[in-house]
């Protein structure tokens, strides 16, 4: 491996600040046009292997392609050095390729299941014009227009299949740095990510500073990390800047998440090494905090600002772990794509339970979350969860509160900021419905009367609780249902997935239904947090046969009738008893009955 030419390369630095007073067309001297590159000619492409230090090696340009996408023309190049020269790497993506002291483009993709020395680079005049317009990559066959491979008539990305004719080309995979690389919280990650990701445990950013002495400004070929998260979690992707100018940088040469206009943190990086494999080699490095803010994610690649970083939401966590008296508390930052921060804020708060606990099992949780921000009302909920898995259980709410917001159809949200707090113990305070007790079978519109709900806690005595009832006055004479049950919007997954500690779906039904109907964020706040809560014993009252006018979807009117009972436990079952509604002539008749034949109340079925 040859280090770059340190002369020619600094001296193009030192001139950086001052080349441009306009903005460059593809004709300027520091870069070569497209029309210019030729199969043979010799150039060298700069990155990091090591550390932070810049290091060249050559190429040699194969062929140009050609195509109808948004980015017209790819360069094909070939690495030099030989079979133990350098090959792509993840991490490589955005790395500068110079043509007689002029840029050319940047690395940006890589071939499967083909010779690593080649590679696709993306067009320098493309990627400029990721600061002025769009350009975002389709699915296209690319025929070479000059060069080429033998036995190949070009490049098809993506998965389309074109048989043995074409390269299928893909994005240089991008190393994701975490600083926990705990499988069950990068699932929950993953989810809104793409494929090319490599999920990497990063270093400590305290011990690389103390030997480094600090971080390097970004220069053509250094390594840069774009941070999604930042601070007791961290998620970062690892990159190489292609280009300087006025502030403004460019890099990746391909997509990372293909968003358009963004904000996204962006740092400097620590290479430790290039860690080799069958599949692909890769970087393993350090992300450094954000000094700049990535502001365009498009198909020729990524483009940013330095010196300004982007508004992020912080996302603070405290865990206690009852059974030990372990305590922990967390902060970091997130980017506010809101179809990413649910993800990121699950598997940062998943990430943190799993630190204190430091177990995987059953238990019982309490969970309170807040979450302030623009157009948003007061959001304060507590809830309490049971689970065989107790801390993928115990986030769920959170982050379908999270998805809701993002998804809502009336204003945009700005979070500013997520706060939850997490009490774990091992006991098991789940308990089942196992009976309903009513005192009698009959009442009148306006009567009071007590209920018991008998309940049977995991392992447990039979526990009776105490149920306050008034029969609205509006309710007609007739034959109603009355129901207990636990809460039906439960936030839980299945028995599988618990055993296999896999992460429940976002999407999965959870009791979200009657939220359909809403006019306003306001009113989906507001149902979404006056839902009972998972301890809560519910009781409804509804009619045996169905009025033609059902009322609203709470039940509150003479068709129905809806009471919660907290109880301190995770409640599960439900019991169903029939009464009658009379009225109260007839009531005083029946009363006079029982003065001499006795009523015995109702009861449901026991529990087996």
């Amino acid at each position: 491996m040859r280090s770059f030419h340190r002369g020619w390369f600094f001296f193009l630095l030192l001139l950086l600040p001052f080349v441009f007073t306009e903005t460059p067309g593809v004709t300027a001297p520091n870069f070569i046009p497209l029309a210019e590159i030729k199969p043979g000619m010799k150039g060298e492409c700069y990155t990091v292997f090591k550390g932070e230090k810049i290091e060249s090696f050559p190429v040699e340009i194969v062929g140009v392609v050609e195509g109808s996408g948004a980015v017209r023309n790819f360069i094909l190049v070939k690495f030099l050095g030989g079979s133990e020269g350098p090959c792509i790497s993840a991490g490589m993506s955005g790395s500068p390729v110079f043509i007689e002291n002029r840029l050319a483009g940047a690395v940006g993709y890589g071939f499967q299941n083909a010779d690593p020395r080649y590679g696709l680079v993306t067009p320098i005049e493309d990627m400029l014009k990721l600061w002025d317009e769009p350009a975002n990559l389709s699915r296209e066959v690319y025929y070479f227009q000059s060069g080429g491979l033998a036995g190949f008539k070009g490049v098809v990305f993506g998965e389309e299949n074109t048989g043995d004719l074409f390269l299928q080309a893909r994005p240089v995979a991008t190393p994701l740095l975490l600083s926990d690389p705990n499988p069950r919280a990068f699932r929950l990650l993953s989810s809104g990510l793409p494929g090319n990701l490599v999920p990497v445990a990063s270093g400590s950013q305290a011990r690389v500073k103390r030997k480094n002495g600090g971080e390097r400004n970004f220069q053509p070929g250094s390594s840069f990390s774009v941070l999604l998260a930042d601070g007791d979690y961290q998620v970062a992707a690892l990159g190489t800047i292609t280009w300087i100018e006025k502030r403004r940088f460019l890099g990746f040469g391909h997509p990372f998440l293909n968003r358009g206009i963004v904000e996204y943190g962006a740092g400097g990086a620590y290479i430790h090494d290039v860690i080799h494999s069958e599949m692909m080699a890769f970087k393993l490095g350090t992300a450094f905090p954000a000094r700049a803010r990535v502001t365009r994610d498009r198909g020729a690649g990524v483009a940013g600002e330095l010196g300004t970083t982007p508004q992020m939401v912080k996302i603070s966590t405290r865990v206690l772990d009852k059974e030990t008296g372990r305590e922990g508390e967390y902060s970091f930052q997130a980017i506010r794509d809101e179809r990413i921060l649910p993800g990121l804020a699950l598997a940062g708060v998943l990430s943190f339970i799993d630190r204190t606990l430091d177990r995987i099992g059953p238990g019982t949780a309490t969970v309170r979350f807040t979450v302030t921000g623009e157009n948003l009302p007061p959001i304060e909920r507590e809830n309490i969860y049971y689970g065989e898995d107790i801390a993928v259980v115990a986030i769920y709410e959170i982050g379908r509160f999270l998805q809701l917001l993002a998804g809502n159809e009336f204003v945009p949200v700005k979070i500013d900021e997520i706060t939850v707090g997490v009490e774990v113990t091992a006991e098991r305070l789940r308990a089942r419905l196992t009976r309903l007790d009513l005192p009698k079978k009959e009442f009148s519109p306006g009567e009071e009367f007590t209920a018991t709900g008998v309940l049977l806690p995991f392992r447990g005595e039979e526990v009776k609780i105490p149920l306050e009832i008034t029969i609205p006055e509006d309710f007609p004479p007739g034959e109603w249902i009355i129901s207990a049950h636990g809460s039906s919007y439960k936030m839980t997954v299945g028995e599988e997935e618990e055993e296999a500690g896999e992460i429940p779906a976002m999407d999965a039904g959870d009791g979200l239904g009657d939220l359909e109907a809403v006019t306003s964020l306001e009113e989906l706040v507001k149902k979404f947090l006056a839902r009972p809560a998972n301890s809560d014993l519910v009781m409804e009252a509804y009619p045996l046969y169905a009025p033609e006018d059902p009322g609203d979807d709470n039940g509150e009117s003479s068709s129905g009738k809806k009471w919660t009972f907290p109880t301190g436990y995770y409640l599960l079952g439900e019991k169903q008893v029939t009464i009658k509604i009379v009225t109260e002539e007839t009531m005083e008749n029946k009363e006079n009955e029982e003065e001499t034949t006795g009523d015995s109340g109702t009861k449901s079925a026991p529990e087996r």
